[in-house]
């Protein structure tokens, strides 16, 4: 048995990037423990030419998928399966592969290690579990086969996600509401658990698009950690203020990298490398833009999941929304290859002096703060597309009774109830558009619009949206509920059998004590 790292490993074998040297913070660990139990699962005389090089020193089992006879198959033990019947999960070190319906006679196979020959493989996930290796390809087998002793051993890996679940705005309540992360996640290692969500560390691989998608901060990239990103580049751009105007690219540490490699860029022009280009959002780009950066330009390497790259266009959509409604030019961009300077696209502003904390909707607030202070031509509002995180929600006044069924999901504190009053209070600057309100409606009262107010005073500001006056206690005069209420109760339960005795209905419109003292008087208890 030997000692890695996975991520040294991984980069080892030509795989997915190696852990960084260079002052990194340390984070929570996770760790691998592999024995070289390895699963070959493919047809029949895949698996016999496989089982034929494996390297020695490896417990193989196999599975094969269909009717032929693995003749010359050097494994013991061998199962057979439909296609259809397999299932597996886990990761390295601890994978399960399920032959038949769960529960079935036949228990799951344990292993350690995956080989798939199986065209279309069993997993079609854009990021695949440590351990798990694909080889649709004869041309591909024999080296993958031959590096299989090197993932026997003990590995250990950072844990490249932070989850807060009181942050988190999945469900409330029975209500669900927002599922960006699990829309986002490439590698599949977040679970939904209807109320709120779970990251499995062993198969997250830091792609870091749920955290750029969460829109509270319940997700967030925790290597590095936000808040060191945000120091490294306010510092960077901040020493650059007096010179050329300032480009900031920013491309992950490989393919990024890599295509960046031989092209000498203007003066003044930034780079800024992430551990994955999905990894940063509009919290970030909003802040080089108030720290001086003329545009932000992302560097796509070309192996970007399609998961990260919707995620990184959405907030690309919101960002410059939000611009345009301060009367700047859009600013956040994929980078086409151009290194002409004259592509600068903000007007050259003071630099902001804040520095970053390290949460979200704080950073990003405080850069469009800044940028409102000096825009060009702002307007009341930013209109923001539909699926930003930012908002406001509109009563129905009609149809709400002020039941506080909205307050009690809203997992940001944006909708209040009134300090002893029949009133709904809002907060902007706090919603996430999350949509648990409007589901937890029952007069379905509640309408979402995304958009951006632009001063800071009117967005943290307390609004009320609806109010009534108290309806008072026909009895002792203490209010007890809102008239709309009331109004509503005695509609529906009008024609009820249980209401239909003297004095029943008149009851409705008494305080909780006064309603028993009256049912007591007239012997109805």
């Amino acid at each position: 048995m030997s000692e890695y790292t996975i991520d040294d490993l991984r980069h080892s074998l030509g795989g997915a990037p190696a852990a960084r040297a260079g002052g990194q913070p340390p984070t929570g660990l996770v760790a691998y423990r592999a024995r070289g139990r390895v699963l070959l699962v493919g047809e029949a005389g895949r698996v016999a030419a496989a089982s034929a090089a494996l390297p020695e020193g490896l417990q193989p089992s196999a599975v094969v998928v269909g009717d032929g006879a693995a003749s010359g198959a050097r494994i013991r033990p061998l199962y057979r399966a439909r296609r259809a019947e397999l299932t597996l999960s886990g990761h390295l070190g601890d994978f399960s592969l399920q032959l038949g319906a769960a529960g079935g006679a036949q228990s799951p196979l344990a292993a350690d290690l995956v080989v798939d020959l199986l065209d279309p493989p069993l997993l079609g996930r854009r990021l695949l579990p440590d351990g798990y290796f694909q080889a649709a390809a004869d041309a591909d087998l024999d080296a993958l086969l031959a590096g299989l002793p090197e993932w026997i051993g003990t590995f250990e890996k950072p844990q490249y996600a932070h989850y807060v679940a009181d942050l988190c705005a999945r469900g409330r309540r029975g209500q669900s509401g927002c599922r960006r992360c699990l829309d986002a996640c490439p590698a599949e290692a977040i679970s939904d658990l209807i109320e709120r969500v779970e990251i499995d560390p062993w198969l997250c691989q830091g792609g870091g698009a749920c955290a750029t998608a969460c829109p509270s901060g319940a997700i967030r990239y925790a290597y590095p950690p936000p808040a060191e990103t945000l120091g490294a580049l306010r510092e960077r751009l901040l020493a650059g203020r007096d010179g050329a105007p300032q480009l900031l690219l920013l491309h992950d540490r490989e393919a990024g990298a890599a295509r960046l490699e031989n092209i000498e860029l203007p003066a003044g022009w930034q780079r800024l490398a992430l551990e994955e280009l999905a990894g940063a959002g509009l919290d970030l780009w909003l802040s080089a833009l108030a720290w001086g950066a003329a545009a932000v330009l992302l560097v796509r390497g070309g192996d970007e999941p399609v998961q990260s790259l919707a995620v990184l266009d959405e907030q690309m959509a919101v960002a410059n929304a939000a611009l345009a409604g301060l009367g700047y030019p859009p600013a956040v961009a994929f980078w086409g290859g151009d290194c002409d300077a004259d592509n600068a696209a903000m007007p050259a502003i003071p630099a902001a002096e804040y520095a970053p904390q390290g949460a979200k909707r704080a950073d990003a607030f405080a850069a469009l703060d800044h940028l409102w202070r000096h825009a060009p031509q702002a307007t009341a509002l930013s209109p923001l597309p539909d699926f930003a995180p930012f908002g406001r929600i509109e009563i129905d006044a009609g149809a709400c009774t002020l039941c506080q069924s909205c307050v009690a999901v809203c997992p940001s504190g944006a909708l209040t109830p009134g300090d002893g009053l029949p009133q709904l209070g809002f907060f902007e600057d706090r919603c996430l558009q999350c949509g648990l309100c409007r589901g937890a409606c029952p007069e379905d009262a509640i309408r979402l619009e995304a958009r951006l107010l632009n001063d800071p005073a009117a967005r943290r500001r307390r609004r009320v949206l609806h109010e009534e006056p108290p309806f008072c206690c026909r009895s002792c005069g203490k209010p007890f509920a809102t008239r709309s209420v009331i109004e509503r109760m005695r509609d529906k339960l009008a024609g009820h059998a249980m209401f239909s005795a003297e004095g029943a209905l008149a009851r409705l419109e008494m305080c909780e004590d006064c309603r028993v003292a009256d049912m007591m008087r007239s012997g109805d208890l």
